[in-house]
């Protein structure tokens, strides 16, 4: 089974975060076995992945903030993780760290 973990600001309404919570909850758990990390709290698109079954951890971190406890608590869950799906702008913001182009 491969372990992905998504990496996301928040699960307040908001497309990226209806997207990725739709895609959680469709994807076959026979081969996937997905977590959700929340980089703020809890917002109203946690309950249908809660309903799924899917692990959400949320490390409350204040937006512009850096908070060096936060991203420790992101590095120990991301030890077993095969593969990361992250919204790059959302780390940056999260780490205090200003708007940069994404280079992909």
């Amino acid at each position: 089974m491969i372990h992905i973990a998504h990496i996301i600001t928040s699960l307040d309404r908001g497309g990226a975060e209806t997207n990725m919570a739709q895609l959680v909850v469709r994807m076959d758990r026979r081969h996937f076995r997905n977590t959700v990390i929340v980089l703020t709290a809890r917002g109203p698109l946690a309950e249908p992945i809660d309903a799924a079954g899917i692990s959400i951890h949320y490390l409350n971190m204040r937006r512009g903030f850096p908070n060096p406890l936060g991203l420790l608590r992101l590095v120990l869950l991301l030890r077993e993780t095969r593969i990361l799906a992250f919204i790059y702008q959302s780390i940056r913001k999260c780490a205090g760290m200003p708007d940069a182009p994404a280079l992909w």
